[in-house]
């Protein structure tokens, strides 16, 4: 190959991963019926393989990043796809424990994909340019996973979706390391020395609350939609809604990302909106139910894009390691929600508890972005005043 035709193999390769490392994360979200029914779990024991992942990337991802941040990207974006491998083990011996296990090694290596193909991805385009690429595999894997992964365990079986999954993980683990040059990026680029204040924490937080919004309903969807009378082949064509119109969010988020704090509040308010509709035990028609599952699907993908914005807007000198933190609390989040969800979630079908506490979750999630906007503000004018004072 040219170099050019290398460059664009290996960006295809780092967004291919991308959408194979997130997939995995939420493709259960599309199983949970028939893995449930396979590891012989309830709902809220269900929520916990959801969540597992969610706190295996939050507690180990950062640390992971900061300590592979001394070694060859190639190396280390290379062996962080190996636990997804494990798929293909985990379709022989499916097991509860084994599940939970898996998922929890899954999770930490996640952040550690993504920071490093991040910032390979910004010294190729430039950091909002690179990540926008990156995040077309991370929308996607999100996005479709569960819808497509719903539609093909009805045809071949949960089994062969996992073993496809874990297969293409060794597909791409193969060509990082034959195609990703060795040198890039170096610890100097994740900037490991930088210290968090209290605004960036602030944002931290409000990713926490953000996507605990998001998975106190998104995690239960197909419980959600089955509880509200959609018929199972309803269902999976609404998944797949709403999975494609989370390209249409994505794009969105790009036209807005300029004003990621208030564009992200209304994204999450948006999404409680709509899990309340499937809730409150009015039954919409099919026009209605699609309609509210493409805004849904759309909201939720953009919060991602819109996140990872806002705290790029916060923390401008070192994108890569605050990244994998905001990976992190993002994580903390769907675990936090998904656990709310799974206990909230009435199996009548009755009440609209689930996306009550979405809706607690969103308005907790305003709050404190009003907090942090006004952090901002005063801290523009503090710094006005300085370089007034410098200047006298």
């Amino acid at each position: 190959m040219t170099s050019r035709s290398e460059s664009v193999f290996t960006t295809a390769t780092l967004i291919t991963g991308a959408f194979l490392v997130v997939a995995v994360e939420f493709v259960v979200v599309g199983l949970a019926a028939d893995l449930s029914s396979s590891l012989a779990i309830n709902t809220a024991q269900y929520s916990l393989v959801v969540s597992v992942f969610a706190l295996g990337a939050a507690i180990g991802g950062p640390g992971l990043v900061y300590y592979l941040s001394r070694f060859p990207a190639k190396r280390v974006l290379a062996w962080s796809l190996a636990p997804y491998v494990g798929n293909i083990a985990f379709v022989f011996y499916p097991d509860f424990s084994t599940t939970l296990a898996l998922r929890a090694i899954q999770g930490a290596t996640l952040p550690v994909f993504m920071s490093f193909a991040n910032v390979w991805m910004a010294q190729r385009y430039g950091t909002g340019h690179g990540t926008s690429l990156l995040y077309i595999g991370v929308v996607a894997g999100g996005a479709l996973a569960p819808p497509i992964g719903a539609s093909l365990a009805a045809l071949v079986g949960w089994q062969s979706v996992m073993f496809g999954l874990g297969l293409f993980c060794l597909l791409v683990l193969t060509a990082v390391f034959k195609y990703l040059d060795e040198g890039a990026p170096g610890s100097s680029r994740l900037q490991r020395d930088q210290t968090l204040d209290g605004y960036l924490l602030g944002h931290l937080t409000l990713t926490v609350f953000t996507f605990a919004a998001l998975f106190a309903s998104y995690a239960h969807i197909t419980q959600i939609l089955r509880n509200a009378g959609v018929q199972r082949d309803v269902v999976d064509v609404l998944l797949l809604i709403f999975g494609v119109a989370g390209f249409a969010g994505n794009c969105l988020a790009a036209k807005v990302v300029s004003w990621p704090l208030g564009a992200s509040c209304c994204a999450t308010a948006l999404v409680a909106l709509c899990s309340l509709a499937f809730q409150t035990g009015y039954k919409p028609e099919t026009a209605m139910a699609v309609t509210i599952a493409a805004t849904w699907g759309g909201a939720h993908a953009a919060s991602f894009v819109l996140s990872q914005a806002r705290l790029m807007n916060a923390a401008p000198h070192f994108p890569a390691f605050s990244g994998s933190l905001n990976i992190s609390a993002g994580n903390i989040g769907i675990a936090l929600g998904a656990v709310l969800g799974g206990f909230s979630v009435s199996p009548a079908g009755t009440g609209m508890s689930t996306g009550a506490v979405s809706s607690m979750l969103a308005v907790l999630s305003v709050v404190l972005a009003g907090l942090l906007a006004v952090r901002k503000a005063a801290m523009a004018e503090a710094k006005r005043k300085t370089e007034q004072r410098c200047d006298i």
